[in-house]
């Protein structure tokens, strides 16, 4: 499912090749967005399940000692990303 579903299934998505694997090298196409500085497992959890969930385009994870950051093959799905990233980050900030 995504917010473009036409009913279609996606053959990139059925195949399980939607995310590309960490750290690969990244496409001159895709869209970098700064995730997270040094972020909990439940919070990468948390964005990885709504990027499978709500997006349909390829992206990857880059992970390096400063943090991670997350890369979108559709640059409108990294706009998304980027709008509601803050709200995997929230229940820490408040505990």
């Amino acid at each position: 499912m995504g917010y473009a579903n036409t009913g279609k299934v996606n053959p990139v998505a059925a195949a399980g090749k939607r995310q590309l694997e960490d750290n690969s090298p990244l496409p001159w196409h895709f869209t970098t967005i700064n995730g997270f500085r040094h972020p909990s497992a439940d919070v990468l959890a948390k964005a990885n399940n709504w990027i499978w969930q709500t997006l349909e385009g390829r992206f990857m994870k880059i992970t390096s000692r400063d943090g991670v950051q997350y890369a979108f093959e559709m640059p409108e799905e990294a706009s998304m990303f980027a709008f509601i990233k803050d709200q995997f980050t929230r229940s820490e900030e408040s505990a």
